[in-house]
């Protein structure tokens, strides 16, 4: 039995034989379940939470890395993505994973306050729905921080399973937030966990319990399943992890945040060890692939030096949107790195490509007229220098969540060379040339002191950004 293991992701388009995306072209026959005759594999994704670049040593980009030998060895074993974006901030880069759709599209460009009464709509099709599509009938269940309700919205700690999830457990929103009042603080030891509708307390460590879970899920659930776990880790509050998870780093609850942000990282790489581990000893080393990524850069409260901490999370430079991507499995070429443009959205699409469900024009049921901006990453996972025609990224961030107007509204679009940033209509595209630094140095470059050719790429670049934002913000019903 073949099981496929996804850890987290990133967000664009593309077209190949499997669907055709709005947002780039891609080339190459579809890979993945599509056309088998044997039960597709399991899926399992798997989501960091706030882990920038430079909070991971293999992507080597800063001098003191917390340490991360489970994820740098996962790297040894796979694919290693260079350029993989997100949103600057954690809920709309869960929706856009979950449906393969940008935030103009679904309303997600915000985090969802845990009080609020937002929530995205139940018409949106998440990928339990969607396999629904699939031919094998797929168990699913989702494990650790939602983010995509309020805990006063329609749905409430329901939400998960009104998007289609067989199960849920975990949080609403982050481990400080909570209902129940008990006189204790929540955070990493005590937390408030919702299980299929039902306030309860937690005080396993959530990063194990998480693992836990997952471990649980993958030993129970029918097959094929697909299991979706997004952990807490390494978000505030930086607990002091237990002991045992944190074998080479040292700290205590009254050092500063950015001493205490790598023990977290660090368990956090820990316990995706034992869960991995448990992976390989259960015989589904050679039949399982491995997806890790994250939602969004590293907080600006423990960036440390070199990198600018204006420019990580919650900011629309590189530093904030810019996430880890690492894939292994059957197929997958060891030790291998792509600067392919890829999205967290393009989970969605991988996922459907491996269970044999057609987006775009070969779409059915509530897939049908449904424009998705994922693209299938199966032709990077079997050559990652084969040709991927996607020349443009897209992110964004605006607030308040729902169709507008906006108080806020960023705007960011890159090729493989030159990124544009748009803060407001009002004010001027700033340019930034990416071959400079991984991650934004300086002020805007001067547009008119570029080569012709340069010019006629930013050029290019502009055209689109302005053709895509007003293409997305046209979604009836929002």
């Amino acid at each position: 039995m073949s099981a496929l293991l996804v850890l987290g992701l990133l967000a664009c388009q593309g077209d190949d034989p499997m669907h055709t995306s709005p947002l780039e072209t891609t080339t190459g026959e579809a890979t993945g379940h599509t056309g088998a005759a044997s039960t597709p594999p399991n899926v399992l994704v798997l989501l960091a939470d706030d882990q920038g670049l430079d909070s991971i040593g293999v992507y080597g980009l800063h001098p003191t890395p917390p340490p991360t030998p489970n994820l740098d060895a996962l790297a040894a074993e796979g694919v290693r993505f260079d350029n993989a974006w997100a949103h600057p901030v954690c809920s709309p880069s869960r929706a856009a994973l979950l449906t393969g759709r940008v935030g103009r599209r679904t309303g997600a460009g915000d985090t969802y306050v845990y009080l609020g009464s937002n929530q995205v709509r139940t018409d949106e099709v998440m990928i339990p729905r969607m396999l629904d599509q699939a031919v094998d009938s797929w168990a699913t269940a989702a494990v650790g921080k939602w983010h995509l309700a309020a805990y006063n919205s329609e749905e409430n700690v329901n939400h998960p399973l009104a998007m289609g999830f067989g199960s849920f457990t975990g949080t609403m929103s982050n481990l400080g937030d909570f209902v129940l009042q008990d006189g204790l603080d929540h955070g990493y030891h005590h937390w408030e966990q919702a299980v299929d509708g039902t306030l309860v307390k937690n005080d396993t460590y959530a990063t194990t319990f998480e693992v836990d879970e997952a471990i649980r899920l993958i030993d129970t659930l029918p097959e094929p399943w697909f299991v979706y776990v997004a952990f807490h880790a390494p978000h505030s509050p930086f607990d002091i992890p237990p002991d045992e998870l944190t074998p080479t780093t040292d700290a205590d609850e009254r050092s500063p945040k950015a001493e205490r942000y790598p023990l977290v990282v660090e368990a956090l790489d820990q316990e995706i060890g034992r869960l991995l581990r448990h992976v390989d000893d259960g015989g589904h080393r050679d039949d399982t692939l491995v997806i890790y990524a994250a939602d969004n850069g590293t907080p600006a409260d423990v960036v440390l030096p070199p990198w600018d901490p204006s420019r990580a999370k919650n900011s629309p430079f590189e530093g904030g949107i810019r996430v880890p991507m690492l894939i292994r499995g059957p197929g997958v070429q060891a030790g291998a790195t792509t600067d392919a443009l890829v999205h967290i959205a393009d989970v969605f699409a991988t996922v459907a490509d491996t269970a044999g469900v057609g987006l775009g024009d070969e779409a059915s049921g509530d897939l049908a007229g449904v424009t998705i901006d994922g693209a299938s990453l199966w032709p990077l996972l079997r050559d990652p220098g084969a040709s991927w025609q996607r020349t443009w990224l897209h992110s964004e961030k605006f607030s308040p969540n729902g169709p507008g107007p906006y108080n806020l509204d960023w705007r960011m679009t890159r090729e493989a060379r030159f990124k544009v940033i748009e803060v407001s209509e009002d004010a001027p595209l700033a340019v930034y040339d990416l071959d400079a630094a991984p991650v934004e140095v300086g002020p805007p470059i001067d547009v008119t002191g570029l080569p012709a050719a340069d010019q006629a790429l930013v050029e290019a670049l502009i055209e689109e950004h302005q053709r895509f934002f007003e293409e997305a913000a046209e979604r009836p019903g929002l």
